[in-house]
């Protein structure tokens, strides 16, 4: 299965003091485990940019964590292209959810795969579209297979 994984995910897993940070460490690590690669859209950057620098007003942490995260090999960012747009506005417009929100839920339908966030309302607006799961969510699943 494919993960598409939201930037609260990313974020919490990078900060040890999270209310999620161990779950989403755990995640990450079972998730690799078992399936290997991750599809996010391009937009995951700016938002973990955004999320990390407004919280540590660190401007080299945060390029250092952007830089970290484009680079991982176990990721495929794709691109926020007119079709990816397209598939993203009509997901916004049918199951009213956010804009960022659209353009994950777009790239877990074209990858076939899940929404893994920590976004209750995204979550739940996310399921009638892919399977969705926060991470301590996931990972009672799997444990159970």
């Amino acid at each position: 299965m494919i993960f598409t994984v939201d930037a609260s995910v990313f974020i919490s897993a990078a900060k040890p003091g999270e209310a999620a940070h161990s779950a989403c460490v755990e995640f990450f690590t079972q998730a690799v485990r078992q399936h290997g690669a991750f599809e996010c859209p391009t937009l995951l950057l700016v938002e973990i940019a955004a999320a990390m620098g407004r919280s540590t007003r660190d401007s080299q942490l945060s390029r250092s964590f952007v830089q970290k995260t484009q680079a991982n090999p176990l990721l495929r960012l794709k691109p926020l292209d007119t079709h990816l747009a397209g598939l993203s506005a009509d997901m916004a417009l049918t199951h009213f959810v956010r804009g960022a929100d659209a353009v994950y839920l777009a790239v877990a339908h074209e990858a076939g795969g899940a929404l893994i966030t920590l976004d209750e309302e995204m979550k739940q607006r996310g399921a009638a579209i892919v399977p969705s799961f926060t991470p301590s969510e996931w990972l009672r699943r799997s444990s159970v297979k």
